[in-house]
């Protein structure tokens, strides 16, 4: 068999020039970067995960070719191994398949199949139509040196393929679960926020004008809500969740005090002011024949230890009230000893009955 020596020398420099460490570290390495594509193409359209068995394997196999540089076995060996460590990575972190997407397992075997088979094909060059029997006499007819090398030795790049991929796919799994939480938890927020948002716009204004075209009833009503969180229907039998504000509450209170003159709303708002001179404002709303400001004003007396005349006043008052929810309120005022008669105006509540003519 005639071969020309220049073709013979041609063969042995691009044997000389394999290295399958140089593939196996390298490989390691852009396996990260090959993950990290295939999460990209999840998040972009997850229906194509699957695909990424096979279109992996293609990546991996250039890259040890590029790297490598090899003809012989193990640079197929090297490429094999790092395809089915990076599919198993994609499948522990969930993007072998999209949201709730069915494939039948021999589709999804025959994918990777194909994905392996790409990766081990691709991963070893072939030499020109012109060179093979120069090829064939360097490496057929008997071994040549460049395969004994340690570097080349599939049982010395097979275990460093295996490990330096491990260490890499570990570090970008930690990695895309950092990501992978940080846009849980980014999405939520905007979740929370657009739910705050919306919840707040459930919220009447408080402005003057506003205010203008709302019943007195109706302000009563909103004002309870401000500050209980609860907006009660008409009849007070069923409460919605509402934007809690308790500085619109008082507004509306301090509107309909001022602006509309509103008994009522001047004593809650003195009740709920109680600790700013607010006794100043339920005195206001007894002199303007409100009932509640009446029997509050009473049962104050028993707070400050003048139960006697508190007493006094409460039963008076009971003798001349027709309002029962009232009557109630100064019935439980009697039976109230002086500390608990403080506490309910250091710690005041805005009753739902309060909001009743």
């Amino acid at each position: 068999m005639q071969i020309k020596q220049e073709e013979l020398d041609a063969v042995e420099a691009k044997l000389h020039r394999q290295n399958g460490l140089i593939a196996a570290f390298a490989i390691s390495l852009w396996s990260v970067p090959i993950l990290l594509f295939w999460y990209f193409i999840y998040q972009v359209n997850d229906t194509f995960a699957p695909v990424m068995l096979t279109v992996s394997g293609g990546l991996i196999g250039l890259a040890v070719r590029f790297h490598g540089r090899g003809y012989f076995a193990s640079f197929g060996c090297i490429a094999f191994l790092a395809h089915a460590l990076l599919v198993i990575a994609a499948f522990l972190f969930g993007l072998g398949l999209g949201q709730g997407q069915s494939v039948w397992a021999f589709v999804l075997a025959g994918l990777y199949a194909f994905g392996a088979w790409l990766a081990v094909y691709l991963a070893r060059l072939r030499v020109p139509f012109s060179e093979h029997k120069a090829y064939f006499k360097l490496t057929e007819m008997e071994s040549h040196e460049s395969g004994k090398k340690i570097k080349n030795r599939w049982f010395v790049v097979a275990p460093i393929t295996f490990v330096a991929c491990c260490v890499s796919l570990y570090a970008s799994l930690v990695l895309l679960m950092g990501v992978d939480i940080f846009r849980t938890t980014n999405a939520e927020v905007v979740r929370e926020q657009n739910a705050r948002e919306q919840f707040e716009n459930l919220a009447i204004d408080v402005t003057t004008a506003s205010l203008n075209n709302i019943s007195t009833a109706e302000l009563l009503r909103y004002s309870y809500a401000f500050h209980s969180g609860y907006l009660p229907n008409r009849q007070g039998q069923y409460q919605s969740t509402y934007p809690k504000s308790g500085y619109k509450s008082q507004r509306i209170l301090r509107y309909l005090s001022e602006d509309r003159a509103h008994a009522r709303a001047t004593f809650i708002l003195g009740l709920l002011t109680y600790d700013q001179k607010g006794n100043e404002l339920i005195t206001q709303a007894a002199n303007e024949g409100d009932k509640y400001a009446m029997v509050y004003l009473a049962a104050e007396f028993g707070c400050f230890g003048n139960t006697t005349q508190s007493n006094e006043l409460l039963s008076s008052l009971t003798r001349t009230i027709n309002e029962q929810a009232v009557l109630q309120e100064a019935y439980a005022f009697l039976d109230m000893k002086s500390w608990e008669i403080c506490e309910e105006f250091e710690s005041p509540k805005f009753l739902l009955k309060f909001t009743r003519e």
